[in-house]
């Protein structure tokens, strides 16, 4: 619908803006407005002109790294920018409207201003509580000004109160001359009262209600709030616990005896006088919830500014780098195309991936131009993000893909001062780093080492020095590249080559082509003695976790490798599964359940070609690595989805009920594990220990297979899946056991997230003892898991390896070696040089649910030790806005569990020993009432 206004009407729509030429637009709770920050304006950085590349006018903030800060922004970090003397404003979504004038009147004109940048910041994200560190993405040009700021102040504590504002991301986009659109998504705690909600008041303090306009300095503004939820929302692609407001407003600059503007709004189209703005104001980051975007046409039609992305992250923008944007912006405008263009993938890309060296997996591309290899590698099936300085250049990029049916996303951003990034499997450079690399080498490489891991390759092409011939793109030296990255990668190859030309036949400049391979993390002897439990918000280098995207993106990543790397080892990628049920009963348990076994089979991905990390050379390509012999027990109702509890089990599935028609397994009957007082356990010999019974009755499916199905329990890798693979990796960080069994579970997962008669949103993983350590590494890996019960789990699983004075690191890799990598042994008696310890584990699983159960005079497994792990690991639930430990210390019986006593974390305790009953079965069931169904 459109709403056409010449004089602007309240709208009523929940939120409500505040204004008054006294007292600005301030919050409702009466909290005073925060004064201005002229004391901390950033200064603009003056520098001599001379060389060429991206980065000449840069600062580098090696201290901090913030991917947002710019150059005069970057400068003044240091300091108080932004923050009053007791530390940052508290975050509010206010704009004063003296402030509004000021930036009208210095920068509202159609050319590319350096200064603008500190106006914008000064007056609309300073005074809002932002600092240094939260300004996410800026462009200047002649045609608009556009910031992001993003402020995350989480609570770590859970004492103080809930119901202040925990996020602001404010989008500031001033058209120019006369239009300013602020976007802004404020967050609160769920559990806690809303703050922040706006009201319009007059100089006198009385409510305004029949004006939205104000006449001062001789002109007139004029503002709207746009529709609820503003353009372009974009969802939340995991859990939130925080209750989100969004109030897009609209201002336009005007002089006083002109008539109030005629504004329409329809959809996200925003017509102001004689202008169209097509606007997609997407939530921040980019990578994440898509691009912001901006197209200008006027009211007869004609193109003002064609679509184009908005900037994911902070671009030049002092003088000289607003000339280096112009001038790669006009590389791309026209119908000419520049010289590297050729149309063509990149050879030496397509002789990679055509010889399979390189295989499907998520790759950046920095400085994409047009899209061409971008494309190439999305039709070849990898996951593409593609990067680049220039507009033009990805518009071009965007309409090709289009045409051809891929989907690649696309980045405008600076790679030098990149947004926070997932890391990449590959990194594709086609004549990026040689331009920039005269005066920006460190940054390039900082850049690369912050999307990469362990095992990550770089594929580079850059100029040759040795071609000394006229023209063509800046060279560099054999030395130069070892040196540049030498001490991050290893070298896979460097050889010389030319650069392809758009003429097939025509010899190119001479360049070199370089794959390099990132070394893994530092052996243990390397590793520095911590004082205490690692930092679960603080990155391996030591820079800190700031939001709930650093955690997702990068921090979880780098936690999976370094447990891969130090203690489990790395596992294959996922397997093919297929299904089969091989057997049905619907009359178990008189007739209230439905039995069907499964068989998964698993088989290496399709794809032609040796690769390491496929089935090893000592099974036939299409044999299969494993074949899972899935026991799915179901509550007998129609047309009904259930939660299901998955595990490993210790004795085979004729051993979980009494059941006849269960498939008897005599490998696990012959289990060294299974024998209790001498005699085998046999045909229901566990049904008191699993109660599938009582699952059933509580209205929960239960499934489980025998540990021995992907591997045995055994110092024996000759045998099961460790057989059947070969990994790219050393082979002292090889998979243990531990790991295999993890990963077996999460090919069950594949299949049960697939099968009709479960909710594949209420999937929980429990196991007992070693495997109780296997269900938290399968959970912790695995986002699937809603719920993740390490039942009595020990060292290894719940139990700390730092302090524990039960099962110690030394002893367990003695008696169990094959359970974890080659590696872990190098911490025995040295566990204070471990980087990870199992509160980072179990803060892998957050904010999912976490049921810590533990027997009192189980003191083998160590329940103190899994408690204070619980306390360490909840500041993660609370960082990521959820709640931690509900209760002061475990809950013990007879009291029992409620989602009063027991949130998203909790630990749970019977006066009994090592072992599964139904006792422990009634809480788990409580839990996952109060967790799983409400």
């Amino acid at each position: 619908m459109m709403a056409s206004l010449s004089w602007w009407k309240p709208l009523a729509l929940g939120i409500v803006l505040l204004c008054s030429p006294q007292f600005g637009i301030a919050p409702v709770d009466g909290a005073e407005a925060p004064p201005p920050v002229e004391a901390a304006r950033p200064k603009s950085v003056e520098r001599e002109a001379g060389g060429g590349g991206i980065v000449d006018q840069r600062t580098t903030v090696a201290a901090e790294r913030v991917g947002g800060a710019s150059d005069g922004l970057a400068a003044a970090s240091g300091g108080d920018l932004g923050k009053s003397s007791s530390g940052p404003l508290p975050l509010s979504p206010l704009v004063r409207t003296g402030d509004l004038l000021t930036v009208f009147e210095s920068h509202a004109r159609p050319v590319a201003d350096a200064k603008t940048f500190n106006v914008l910041f000064d007056r609309l994200l300073g005074p809002a509580g932002f600092t240094a560190a939260d300004i996410v993405a800026f462009e200047e040009n002649t045609v608009f000004s556009y910031a992001t700021a993003d402020a995350y102040r989480p609570d770590l504590t859970g004492k103080e109160s809930l119901g202040g504002l925990r996020r602001l991301t404010r989008h500031v986009l001033l058209l120019k001359p006369d239009c300013l659109v602020i976007d802004d998504v404020w967050a609160t705690a769920a559990a806690g009262p809303k703050s922040g909600e706006f009201r319009v008041i007059g100089a006198d303090g009385a409510d305004i209600t029949r004006s939205y306009s104000l006449i001062d300095r001789g002109h007139r503004l004029d503002w709207l709030l746009l529709p609820a939820g503003g353009p372009g929302v974009h969802g939340q692609p995991w859990p939130s616990f925080y209750r989100e407001s969004r109030a897009t407003y609209v201002f336009v600059y005007s002089p006083a005896a002109d008539k109030p503007p005629v504004v329409a709004v329809e959809g996200m189209k925003l017509t102001v006088g004689d202008r169209v703005y097509d606007l997609n104001l997407a939530r921040w980051p980019a990578w994440l919830y898509g691009n912001s975007s901006l197209a200008i046409r006027g009211i007869k039609g004609e193109v003002v500014l064609a679509k184009r992305l908005l900037p994911a992250g902070v671009l030049p923008h002092d003088e000289q780098g607003l000339r280096l944007l112009e001038r790669w912006e006009a590389a791309y405008r026209g119908t000419a195309k520049p010289g590297w263009e050729t149309g063509r993938p990149s050879s030496d890309l397509a002789a990679a991936v055509g010889s399979g060296e390189l295989r499907p997996c998520r790759v950046v591309e920095l400085g994409c131009g047009s899209g061409t290899n971008a494309i190439y590698l999305a039709k070849k099936g990898f996951q593409v993000t593609a990067i680049d300085i220039a507009p033009s250049a990805l518009r071009l990029a965007e309409e090709k893909a289009a045409k051809e049916g891929v989907r690649v996303d696309w980045l405008l951003a600076d790679v030098l001062r990149l947004p926070p990034l997932p890391p990449a499997e590959l990194i594709y450079d086609r004549g990026c780093y040689h331009g920039v690399r005269r005066t920006g080498a460190a940054e390039y490489v900082e850049a690369v080492r912050r999307l990469t891991l362990p095992g990550a390759r770089l594929l580079l092409l850059a100029g040759n020095a040795e071609d000394t011939s006229p023209g063509g793109p800046p060279r560099v030296t054999e030395e130069q590249l070892r040196g540049d990255f030498g001490t991050l990668f290893r070298e896979q190859w460097l050889r010389r080559t030319r650069f392809d030309q758009a003429e097939r036949d025509a010899a190119g400049v001479g360049a070199w082509s370089a794959l390099w391979v990132r070394k893994p993390y530092p052996p243990p002897e390397e590793l520095p003695k911590l004082s205490g439990l690692p930092d679960p918000l603080t990155f391996f280098d030591g820079s800190p976790v700031r939001t709930p995207e650093d955690w997702y993106a990068r921090r979880r990543p780098e936690l999976k490798a370094l447990f891969s790397q130090y203690m489990y080892g790395y596992a294959p990628p996922p397997a093919k599964v297929a299904a089969r049920v091989a057997h049905t009963d619907e009359n178990v348990f008189g007739g209230k359940a439905v039995l069907r076994e499964i068989e998964l089979t698993l088989r290496k991905p399709a794809d032609s070609g040796p690769e390491p990390g496929e089935l090893a050379p000592a099974g036939a390509a299409d044999s299969p690595a494993a074949v899972i012999h899935l026991a799915l027990f179901t509550p007998k109702q129609a047309d009904r989805r259930f939660p299901v509890f998955l595990s490993l089990n210790q004795c085979g599935n004729h051993a979980l009920t009494d059941h006849p028609t269960v498939r008897f397994d005599p490998e696990a009957f012959r289990s060294a594990d299974c024998f209790k007082k001498g005699d085998q356990i046999g045909r229901g010999g566990q049904k008191d220990f699993w109660c599938v019974d009582y699952l059933i009755e509580r209205g929960y499916a239960f499934a489980a297979f025998h540990q021995s199905d992907i591997a045995p329990d055994a110092h024996d890798f000759t045998k099961g899946i460790h057989a059947r693979y070969q990994l790219p990796q050393p082979k002292e960080s090889w998979w243990g056991t531990i790991a295999a069994w993890a990963w077996g579970l999460q090919r069950a997962v594949d299949y049960l997230v697939e099968d009709p008669q479960i909710d594949p949103r209420h999937i929980a993983l429990i196991g007992h003892s070693r495997r109780g350590k296997t269900a938290l590494l399968a959970a912790a890996f695995d986002d699937r898991v809603a719920l993740v019960v390490p039942h009595q789990s020990g060292t290894g699983g719940m139990a700390l390896s730092r302090g524990n004075d039960q099962e110690t690191v030394e002893r367990i890799n003695r008696v169990f070696p094959h359970w974890f990598n080659d590696v872990f042994p190098a911490f025995n008696n040295k566990e204070e040089h471990l980087p990870v310890d199992q509160h980072l584990l179990a803060a892998l699983v957050a904010p999912r649910r976490l049921l810590d159960t533990e027997g009192e005079l189980d003191k083998w497994a160590n329940p103190d030790s899994a408690w204070r792990n619980l306390q360490a690991a909840q500041r993660v639930w609370r960082f990521l806005g959820s709640r931690g430990l509900q209760t002061e210390s475990p809950i013990v019986e007879p009291a029992r569990i409620s989602a009063d006593n027991a949130g998203p974390l909790a630990q749970y305790r019977l006066n009994i020993n090592h072992t599964l009953v139904r006792a422990f079965w009634e809480a788990i069931l409580d839990y996952a009432d109060a967790h799983l169904r409400n």
